[in-house]
This record gives structure tokens, C-alpha cells and sequence, in this order.
């Protein structure tokens, strides 16, 4: 039997752990991947067209979604106070926010 001369033996060896070690480590991330990105799980966006911005806020509320006011406007033939307009329209599909915003924060 022939053998290796020990630096190759050293890479190889070194080799064979890294290979080990990314296999493990992608398995780890694509095994928990779905439950981080909450795959499949939504909630429905509900009409807020017509209501009062607080009315927009109780309804929101109840569906564990926010109401961010991004403009106001004047229109002569819609009610003082009144949504107008909605971002991301009725009935689009939403992930649900964390409940701690330190658990998902971008750098």
C-alpha cells in the first residue's frame, strides 16, 4: 500500500471538512428556511375604502395588521376623513409583521 505524503494527507483531510462542513451548515439553512420566511402563511389585506382613518386602524388591528397614513388629499366628493386609497389593495396577501422589531432587523 502506498502511502500519502503527509501535506497531502493535511489537504485532503482539510478538504473532505470543508466540504462536510457546507453540506451541514446548507442543509441547517435550507431545512429552517421555510419557517423564517413564514412560507405560505398570509393574511389577507381587508378594504379599508371609505372608512375613517380610525375605523382603518380598528380593523387593521383585529387582522394583526398597522395603518400607515402616507398622504392626504382633498377630494369635494368623499367625506372628511376617509381612506381614499390603499397600499397593498383589499384582499392582497401579506406576511405578518414580528411581534419584536429587533427580531428582524437588516443592517
Amino acid at each position: 500500500m502506498k502511502k500519502f505524503p503527509a501535506r497531502l494527507t493535511f489537504y485532503l483531510l482539510n478538504l473532505l471538512a470543508a466540504i462536510l462542513l457546507v453540506c451541514v451548515i446548507g442543509y441547517f439553512v435550507l431545512s429552517h428556511l421555510e419557517s423564517y420566511t413564514q412560507h405560505g402563511q398570509f393574511i389577507p389585506v381587508p378594504a379599508f375604502n371609505d372608512l375613517t382613518v380610525e375605523e382603518a386602524h380598528a380593523v387593521a388591528r383585529h387582522a394583526h395588521l398597522t395603518v400607515v397614513v402616507t398622504d392626504s388629499l382633498y377630494d369635494d366628493a368623499a367625506k372628511p376623513g376617509v381612506v381614499l386609497e390603499q397600499s397593498p389593495v383589499a384582499g392582497a396577501h401579506v406576511k405578518e409583521k414580528p411581534s419584536d422589531p429587533s427580531d428582524h432587523q437588516c443592517p
